[in-house]
């Protein structure tokens, strides 16, 4: 997964574009030479202490062009210098963009104000039998959600069942970040529902959530 200008997170890749315009319409350059990528606007003016320099770009349309940016692990906000030769002959144009790096939560790791319940699955509930082994897959409706200053993305988590026929899963509150946001489920490849966990949640039967 990689991040946007508007959305870029910490450890994965960022993919910006910028829009070359002349006298107010789009227009394609003659070069598009390099970006070069700064962690301070100083740094940037100066073009000194570039953390990466980048020249595969890429034309998406008239004046419009995109570039990939390396994973960054610090959050903050970072400078996209870009390097133009606008017309043949004409002397290197620069400008100055700036992007902001948030910091990611991943794995279903929950931040402050965000607490995790434990679902409880009974294999018998689902198979008729206790004594069946099975895997239960659970993944956010959406890559991300957003609580706070941070960007939570849960990975789809993979649950076995024990001896004893149960499933437990612990899960972050899904209310808790936002009305739009749920689990889909599926359940040894059989079964696939979308499930919300209340807010509140400290631990609940799954077959007792608010299915969407």
């Amino acid at each position: 997964m990689s991040g946007t200008r508007n959305n870029a997170i910490e450890n994965e890749s960022i993919v910006l574009q910028y829009q070359f315009l002349k006298e107010g319409n789009p227009f394609d350059v003659e070069t598009f030479l390099k970006v070069e990528i700064y962690a301070s606007l100083e740094d940037a003016e100066n073009e000194v202490n570039a953390i990466e320099t980048i020249t595969s770009i890429t034309r998406l349309d008239v004046g419009l062009y995109e570039y990939t940016v390396s994973p960054i692990s610090t959050f903050g906000t970072y400078f996209d210098k870009v390097f133009i030769t606008p017309e043949l002959g004409e002397p290197t144009f620069t400008q100055i963009n700036s992007f902001y790096v948030r910091k990611g939560i991943y794995g279903g790791i929950a931040p402050e104000g965000v607490e995790k319940a434990i679902i409880v699955l009974s294999v018998s509930d689902i198979t008729g039998s206790s004594t069946k082994t099975i895997s239960v897959k659970v993944k956010m409706n959406q890559p991300y959600a957003w609580y706070n200053n941070n960007y939570i993305k849960q990975e789809q988590q993979i649950f076995d069942s024990n001896g004893e026929g149960i499933v437990e899963m612990d899960l972050i509150e899904t209310d808790t970040l936002g009305t739009e946001i749920h689990y889909i489920v599926e359940i040894d490849g059989m079964l696939k529902e979308k499930v919300k966990v209340p807010k509140g949640t400290i631990s609940a039967n799954y077959k007792d959530l608010p299915r969407v």
